[in-house]
């Protein structure tokens, strides 16, 4: 594990009701202001285009077949790993881009919240460093905090055209290095390309959509103080997505088609 990095629990104190602003990294679909700042009404009390290194972008994160097939999650880069340079093209590998913000107590537990209340993501921190409008590194280096998933789907699946434009607009709008953005432009994303597999989104939306829409409300409003869900409500979260996927893997993937790669 790269240095500096560290895996938390969500029941860890550092991760509990603060007192003080944090910093918080955003590198999936929070780079967009739309989508992290307004939907969430929620004002940075500062932000900062930062690289980690050690940590590195991958979209393993299960969503919902034929829907959102997958989210961005971040993991622990294989070493070794070659600095960036500002003007090479930004490989991916061994370093994560994102934007820092920081947030007011109240705006943190926000984020606790509407991220399903610790029901499936473990928190990470991780040393940041700022970067200039060119992409250059400084010498400010700071702590944030940020989200990945442990329990992750491998093999080959993209996230939806819907979310990635959210990344690439995010990127855009946060005035990220052109090497980065386009990178997330060269990324592929799930498209249905079958009739099988539009009876296979139609069946997912009737059957699992209104469900998981109820159950992560219910999550929000329990965790409401503390960012954290009741154990219960974790546990409920793991049987409703692993029964979602077990039965995708066993049985709607082969009647549909595949659901998280374009075939």
């Amino acid at each position: 594990m790269a240095s500096g990095i560290q895996l938390l629990s969500p029941t860890s104190p550092e991760i509990a009701a603060p007192t003080e602003p944090r910093w918080y990294l955003g590198y999936g679909s929070n780079l967009s202001l739309t989508g992290f700042l307004v939907k969430r009404n929620i004002t940075p009390l500062d932000t900062k285009v930062v690289v980690i290194d050690g940590l590195e972008l991958a979209f393993d994160n299960p969503g919902v077949p034929y829907i959102e097939p997958r989210f961005a999650n971040c993991r622990i880069a294989e070493p070794p790993a070659e600095m960036w340079l500002p003007g090479n093209p930004w490989s991916g590998r061994g370093s994560l881009m994102g934007v820092a913000y920081l947030l007011s107590p109240a705006d943190y537990l926000t984020i606790l919240r509407s991220e399903g209340g610790g029901s499936s993501y473990q928190p990470i921190i991780a040393p940041a460093v700022s970067l200039t409008a060119d992409g250059a590194r400084t010498q400010q280096v700071f702590d944030v905090i940020t989200l990945h998933t442990p329990t992750i789907r491998r093999g080959t699946g993209y996230a939806s055209l819907r979310y990635m434009k959210l990344l690439r607009n995010g990127a855009r709008e946060q005035h990220m290095p052109e090497e980065f953005i386009a990178y997330l432009d060269a990324t592929p994303s799930y498209a249905i390309t079958s009739f099988r597999q539009k009876i296979g989104r139609l069946v997912h939306i009737a059957f699992w959509m209104p469900g998981l829409l109820v159950f992560f409300r219910i999550i929000a409003r329990m965790s409401a103080k503390t960012g954290r869900a009741p154990a219960p409500m974790l546990f409920t979260r793991r049987v409703l997505f692993g029964t979602m996927w077990g039965t995708y893997d066993l049985l709607w993937k082969w009647i549909f088609g595949d659901g998280e790669a374009s075939s």
